[in-house]
């Protein structure tokens, strides 16, 4: 499996805490990229700023493609979530001349999942917008400021 790998910021600044996820690439899963459209980054902002358990934080430090790329600074961000039964999901976002483009997911669990069934995928990300009871948090996490 292709596999882009994002480096977050610790709780401290510098390089001692910071930690790795490994994003498992779409085309690997699913044959292809998803580009989002405008209304579900309209409805996650949204959420946001209306919803305690909804949040954005800059905390990606670096983001390396499959091919061992560094993706240009700013041109990314994860929306990472736990729902109520302490599950994990995560979403790699790049942005294109094309659009928002759903590049890669996370845990591996998750990817072997939607390889068996691709419905997930979106079924997940319309229960992110559409049922906001049903996650204990949502971090849409951008780039760390420098």
């Amino acid at each position: 499996m292709n596999i882009w790998e994002v480096t977050f910021e610790g709780a401290s600044s510098g390089v001692s805490d910071d930690f790795n996820l490994k994003f498992v690439d779409l085309k690997d899963i699913i044959d292809k990229y998803l580009v989002l459209n405008t209304k579900f980054l309209e409805d996650m902002k949204d959420q946001i700023s209306s919803k305690e358990n909804y949040s954005a934080i800059g905390n990606i430090k670096s983001v390396t493609d499959p091919e061992g790329k560094s993706v240009t600074t700013n041109a990314f961000f994860a929306v990472m979530c736990i729902d109520i039964k302490d599950r994990k999901f995560g979403y790699l976002f790049v942005i294109t001349a094309e659009g928002t483009v759903l590049a890669a997911i996370w845990p591996e669990g998750f990817a072997e999942a939607v390889k068996q069934d691709s419905r997930l995928l979106q079924g997940v990300l319309a229960f992110i917008i559409k049922q906001p009871d049903f996650w204990k948090s949502i971090d849409v996490i951008l780039p760390v400021k420098k």
